[in-house]
């Protein structure tokens, strides 16, 4: 595919935190311009505020408030069919899913419904989410404010989790998360966040042992993104001026990858794609500029292994990687 080569990546403020020291110098992402850009082929009409979508080897799944009715939706891959899982939900909250089912948030409940939309049900009642939910490994993964000697006064909330397979009691990750989270990632083999006090990652063979992404930025709190064995993280130093950097999963090897700060929505070994000023962006892993995939503003984007699918809060679209 060929796309455009952007001389920059205008700003969008998201609120970051962190520390950290880098030499890195940002690459210069002055580049010749090539204007022919594929259209991404729409699957299905929504109405969408979501930051989150979902996607397996059969269909994309999301929340939606079309006709000001909340629902949990989900389209084929091929755009053939759409379909309805399940009646409430949080309109613009994510969704996840696994071979075991679609978990959502309705209210304070985790909820689960069938992959062909049969028997929605509660996981677990009360939970406050504050972030996800999202899936790895067989479990359904949330970070909450109710759990322990965690609670609304204390300013520690917490990274808990369900078996997708077995009932069982909610078990709790972590409980050291600082203030309100700003980002939720998991993979098979770590947990990835960011709180007020910077961006993280716990093993979890031992989750008792954060590492700290050497995240330069003065604001709260990071957008995240992970994948690849990489973990990208905006970093905002004052209104209106940042970066996104790349990490190595163990938090080291800093690399900027745009001079300006923007949402990373998902990292592949291609680079890490971003909303950017003129569309949907993907950044080159080693900084050295962006190419413009689409046209459409991309609020929440998943990647397949061939393709990506996105949602500019009207339509879902698919687009080859």
């Amino acid at each position: 595919m060929r796309g455009v080569r952007l001389h920059i990546l205008v700003t969008t403020l998201f609120a970051v935190s962190g520390c950290g020291s880098s030499s890195v110098t940002p690459a210069d992402f002055g580049v010749a311009l090539d204007m022919h850009i594929l259209s991404p082929t729409p699957l299905a009409t929504v109405q969408t505020m979501t930051t989150c979508l979902a996607v397996d080897g059969a269909a994309v799944y999301w929340a939606d408030y079309l006709g000001n009715v909340p629902t949990i939706q989900k389209a084929s891959l091929d755009g053939a069919s759409h379909q309805q899982l399940a009646a409430g939900g949080d309109k613009n909250g994510c969704v996840a899913v696994d071979v075991n089912g679609v978990y959502y948030v309705e209210g304070d409940k985790i909820m689960k419904v069938a992959l062909d939309g049969a028997g929605a049900m509660a996981l677990a009642l009360g939970q406050h989410v504050l972030r996800g939910p999202v899936t790895a490994g067989g479990y359904v993964y949330w970070i909450t404010d109710v759990y322990g000697n965690v609670d609304a006064y204390n300013g520690k909330n917490a990274i808990v989790r369900l078996s997708t397979s077995s009932a069982g009691p909610v078990e709790v990750v972590s409980a050291e998360v600082v203030e309100l989270p700003g980002a939720l990632v998991v993979d098979d083999a770590s947990v990835y966040y960011s709180d007020a006090s910077g961006a993280w990652s716990r093993a979890l063979a031992a989750p008792a042992t954060a590492t700290a992404f050497g995240a330069q930025s003065t604001l709260h709190t990071n957008s995240m993104a992970a994948g690849g064995g990489r973990v990208a993280v905006a970093e905002v130093q004052s209104p209106g001026a940042g970066d996104i950097a790349l990490f190595r999963t163990d938090g080291m090897g800093r690399v900027v990858v745009s001079p300006s700060v923007a949402q990373p929505l998902a990292v592949d070994a291609k680079g890490v794609y971003v909303k950017g000023a003129s569309g949907l962006e993907r950044l080159a892993l080693d900084g050295s500029g962006s190419t413009l995939l689409a046209s459409e503003t991309a609020r929440a984007l998943v990647l397949s292994s061939d393709r990506v699918y996105f949602t500019d809060g009207a339509r879902i679209y698919s687009l080859s990687r």
